[in-house]
C-alpha cells in the first residue's frame, strides 16, 4: 500500500467528481473547485526536494537533511542531517526502512531515524537510479554501463547484478515464488531473486509497466505514427493474454502506468486515460 508522489497525483485526479464516463476528447470539467480540506500544514522552513509516503509515515528531504513525520501524531519523529539525496531520485519505503538515494550512497532510516549505510559494490562508481525497494530488497542502476545491483537490507551486502542498459528499468517482485521481473526497453527477464539466475527471457517493447497478480501490464508509444499499445502479459504462461492499439490525434508521450483496483491509469503528456483491466478497453478520459 506504498505509493509514490507520482502516484498520489494519479490517485488525487481520480477522485475528482464524475469523470463523466466517456471517452471523448470533448470532455468539459464542471467542478472547478478540487473538494479537499485541509486538515494539517507543515512548513519545513526551506525548500522540500523528495516526499515519500507510506502508511505510517511521510518523509521528506531538504538541501543537507532528511526529516520524517509520524501521520497519526502529526509530529515530526525524526531528523538526519548531512545527507543530500540526488536531484532525480525518488523515497522508497521497505518494511522498516525509508530508503533514499544520493549520487555515491544508499541510506536506510528506520522508524526511530536511526540511518544506515548500504554497503554498496566498491567495483562500481557512481549512482543513476534507485528502481525499486520491495520487502528487504533494493534494485539500483550504478555505474556507466548501467548495471543493475540487487542488496539484501538483512545481511547488508549485494545478492546479484546483471547488465540492463541505458533508459528506464522496472523491477517487480513476486515473493510466493522469489522471483523478480526486469522490464527494460527491449525486454522482460525473470531472475530467482536469491541468487541471480536468469529464469526465462521474453523480447517485447516497452514504454511503460505496472504489475500485479502475475500480470504485467504493458504498454508502448509510436509518436512518429500517433498511436500506442496496451497489453496483458501473463508472467506464468509467458504470453499475451489481450493486446489493444489506439490511435491518437497528437503525438502523444506515455509518463506512467498505475493500477487502482481494476482499472489501469495511462498518464500521458496531455491527460489521464482509463482502462479496463480485465481486457484493456477504454472507460474514460
Amino acid at each position: 500500500n506504498l505509493m509514490s508522489p507520482k502516484k498520489i497525483l494519479a490517485l488525487i485526479v481520480l477522485l475528482l467528481p464524475v469523470l463523466g464516463a466517456c471517452f471523448s476528447s470533448s470532455l468539459v470539467f464542471e467542478e472547478e473547485n478540487f473538494p479537499l480540506t485541509q486538515t494539517d500544514n507543515l512548513s519545513a522552513g526551506e525548500t522540500i526536494y523528495h516526499l515519500g509516503t507510506s502508511d505510517s509515515a511521510l518523509v521528506f528531504d531538504t538541501l543537507n537533511s532528511v526529516q520524517g513525520i509520524d501521520v497519526d501524531k502529526h509530529t515530526v519523529d525524526w531528523k538526519v542531517d548531512g545527507f543530500s539525496a540526488n536531484v532525480d531520485s525518488e523515497i522508497l519505503f521497505s518494511d522498516n526502512y525509508a530508503v533514499l538515494m544520493s549520487d555515491d550512497a544508499i541510506l536506510l532510516i528506520d522508524n526511530q531515524g536511526q540511518k544506515t549505510f548500504l554497503n554498496l559494490n566498491e567495483r562500481r562508481r557512481g549512482n543513476i537510479d534507485l528502481a525499486a525497494v520491495h520487502g528487504n530488497y533494493i534494485y539500483v542502476i550504478r555505474g556507466g554501463f548501467w548495471d543493475l545491483e540487487v542488496y539484501d537490507i538483512t545481511t547488508n551486502k549485494m545478492l546479484w547484478e546483471t547488465s540492463t542498459g541505458r533508459g528506464g528499468t522496472s523491477i517487480y517482485y513476486e515473493s510466493s515464488i522469489d522471483t523478480a521481473y526486469v522490464i527494460n526497453s527491449s525486454s522482460i527477464r525473470a531472475f530467482n531473486n536469491s541468487i541471480g539466475e536468469l529464469l526465462w527471457e521474453y523480447e517485447i517493447e516497452v514504454d511503460q509497466s505496472s504489475y500485479a497478480n502475475g500480470v504485467l501490464y504493458l504498454v508502448e508509444d509510436d509518436s512518429d505514427s500517433k498511436k500506442y499499445s496496451i497489453m496483458a502479459f501473463d508472467v506464468v504462461a509467458r504470453k499475451i493474454i489481450w493486446y489493444e492499439e489506439f490511435n491518437y490525434n497528437l503525438e502523444i508521450y506515455v509518463n506512467g502506468l498505475s493500477i487502482f483496483q481494476e482499472v489501469l491509469v495511462l498518464s500521458t503528456r496531455y491527460n489521464f486515460i482509463a482502462f479496463d483491466i480485465a481486457n484493456g478497453k477504454p472507460k474514460w478520459r
